[in-house]
């Protein structure tokens, strides 16, 4: 009888030899897909004619699960790669000999504790590539999902003032809104006077901008630090 990978693997842990290596940038960009799917669906079913004033919480969990498993997404994929280039995993197979000691050297001095995007530039630097262009627009989204994940981690609560004269001019407006403000459809879920942050921002189109933000801007790493592209039917596979 053919055995499948299963069976070899369940024969390698039940002989008491080996080891298993778990890499979870994948699943997190699964769940990241998977919420903003959740959240899109309750936009797309949404029947009353005008907004409720409160959130769907159902609809918000998605949403700011979604922005946080993008960001871990990056994070874990980073990881990942100086982590194999220290102890062996499959993906320093994919680069040179040199470059691969040279991530190792790095991470081994304490860089592991570096901010994420600072993370991609050290990677650059060790394999002597160029270092990430933080004027374009890839860059930018990138460091603009951090700041939102940033927020919704660290989160504040803050007055919004509303008046006669309509929206806050610009130099009021919240920081996010000026940073993501048009990069996204907003929250159809959120009524028209509430403030941008959270409400009219925490939205399927957020997610989605979020997770297709994180993937151009992994793939723009990928190709200048050498890798090949990532597969498109990688999700299949946690299907």
């Amino acid at each position: 009888m053919k055995r499948d990978g299963d069976d070899f693997q369940r024969d390698i842990l039940a002989s008491g030899t080996g080891g298993k290596r778990s890499y979870l940038s994948q699943q997190h960009l699964w769940s990241a897909e998977l919420l903003a799917r959740k959240a899109q669906e309750l936009e797309d079913g949404a029947t009353q004619p005008d907004p409720p004033l409160k959130p769907n919480r159902d609809h918000r969990a998605f949403v700011i699960g979604s922005v946080l498993s993008s960001v871990a997404y990056l994070e874990a994929s980073i990881n990942e790669l100086f982590g194999d280039a220290v102890d062996g995993g499959d993906g320093q197979r994919q680069l040179d000999t040199d470059t691969v000691a040279r991530l190792a050297r790095v991470w081994g001095i304490g860089n592991e504790r570096a901010r994420m995007l600072d993370k991609y530039e050290l990677a650059l630097f060790a394999a002597g590539k160029p270092p990430l262009d933080r004027g374009n627009a890839t860059y930018g989204n990138a460091k603009g999902v951090v700041a939102l994940r940033n927020a919704l981690v660290h989160y504040s609560p803050e007055w919004h003032y509303f008046g006669e004269a309509g929206p806050q001019p610009p130099q009021e407006r919240h920081r996010l809104e000026k940073t993501l403000g048009g990069k996204f459809t907003p929250n159809c879920l959120a009524d028209s006077l509430l403030p941008f942050f959270p409400d009219k921002c925490l939205g399927g189109g957020c997610a989605r901008w979020s997770i297709e933000s994180g993937k151009a801007f992994y793939e723009d790493f990928r190709q200048k630090i050498g890798l090949p592209p990532e597969r498109a039917s990688e999700l299949l596979e946690w299907q």
